[in-house]
Parts: C-alpha cells; sequence; structure tokens
C-alpha cells in the first residue's frame, strides 16, 4: 500500500475518533516514552505523546494518537574482520501516527500501537561539519507494551518498539598487506525497549 495511503487512514481514523470525543466512553491520555535499542537499534529516543481511547467494554479499547519522537538512530554499523567495531548515530525529529488496541482487566493492561513515522528533519553528530540528511525512521512501526494502573490517573509500562529504518553497513577486510572496504545500505525493522509514563484523563 502506497505511503500517502497510510498516513491518510491514520489521519482519517484519529479524525472520527476526535469528533466523537464527546462520549462518555472516551478517555485520553497524555504519555512521555524513553527508550534504547538494541542490535542496530537507537542510542537513545524520547517522545511525549497523546492518544484518544475508546472503551470498547469488556476491557477492550481501540484508539489513535500522535507525537513528537526526538531520537538518536543507528545511521552505520561497523565490522573489521567480522568483528563488530562500532557505530555512529544521527538526531533525528519525526511525528508518528498510530492506532492503538488494547486490553484491561483490574491494574494490569496490555496495548499495542502501530502506524507511521513520518520524519521532519534529521542531521549528523558526533561528525566533522554535521549536516543534513534524510531520516532514517520514517516509515511503518509497531510497539506491543504491558503496564500497571498506578492509579485512576497514571500508568506505567514497559514495551519494545519496532521501526522500520535504513542502517548502512560498513564491512572492512584487513591483512598484513592491505585493507578493503564495502559499503551498503540495508533496509531493517530495529528494535527499541521502551518505558513510558502515561497520565489518564
Amino acid at each position: 500500500m502506497p505511503m500517502k495511503k497510510i498516513v491518510s487512514i491514520l489521519v482519517l481514523c484519529m479524525a472520527a475518533l476526535w469528533s466523537m470525543s464527546a462520549q462518555s466512553k472516551f478517555s485520553y491520555s497524555l504519555e512521555l516514552k524513553a527508550g534504547a535499542g538494541l542490535g542496530h537499534g537507537p542510542a537513545a529516543l524520547f517522545m511525549p505523546e497523546f492518544a484518544v481511547q475508546y472503551d470498547l467494554g469488556n476491557g477492550f479499547i481501540a484508539g489513535a494518537g500522535t507525537g513528537l519522537r526526538f531520537v538518536l538512530p543507528c545511521f552505520s554499523y561497523r565490522t573489521i574482520n567480522d568483528k563488530f567495531a562500532g557505530r555512529s548515530f544521527i538526531q533525528e525529529l519525526d511525528m508518528p501516527l498510530f492506532l492503538r488496541i488494547g486490553y484491561g482487566k483490574d491494574k494490569f493492561y496490555a496495548n499495542l500501537d502501530t502506524g507511521f513515522a513520518l520524519g521532519i528533519a534529521a542531521g549528523q553528530m558526533f561528525v566533522s561539519g554535521g549536516g543534513k540528511l534524510r531520516p532514517i525512521y520514517n516509515g511503518l512501526f509497531f510497539e506491543p507494551q504491558a503496564g500497571w494502573r498506578i492509579s485512576d490517573r497514571r500508568t506505567l509500562a514497559l514495551g519494545i518498539l519496532f521501526q522500520h529504518s535504513r542502517v548502512k553497513d560498513n564491512i572492512l577486510t584487513q591483512t598484513v598487506e592491505s585493507t578493503t572496504g564495502t559499503t551498503t545500505t540495508r533496509e531493517l525493522i530495529t528494535p527499541a525497549i521502551t518505558i513510558r509514563y502515561g497520565f489518564l484523563f
């Protein structure tokens, strides 16, 4: 499905939920999320987000949300003679749009957010001269979460973010006589462990 159609569907779903928000079965969640990646994942991420949720009954909810994500995604991954030799990261700002389904019983709940991240801006860091780059996090993602209701209005949850991204693989082969290298760009689903604090109203 083309990217524009995916974004349009997400926006329409969010608008429909928002327009029905006067009903008592709706609730709102302001959440602060932080995380760090595994493997080819990001060095760190931070995101304030807002979600609208509708009570479907019997513990089930459906909703939608958006936010701004500040992230340091992995830009390149280096190996020398088949051994890991380091990573480099860039700064990035993107805007995820997501749909949410979830289930809760007593104080425990589980949600699944899935959607599309729109890359807004990106730039190099830790590299002389810096410069602007294409956003790496600019595609589909999904994030399962398990959480606990601390009180009627506060929640705490752990999740795993799986985000479509691009990573450059720099592969060097060194011998006594010479050094050769190749660089390829791979499309990956990169993981990050996340923790989020939510305020319901």
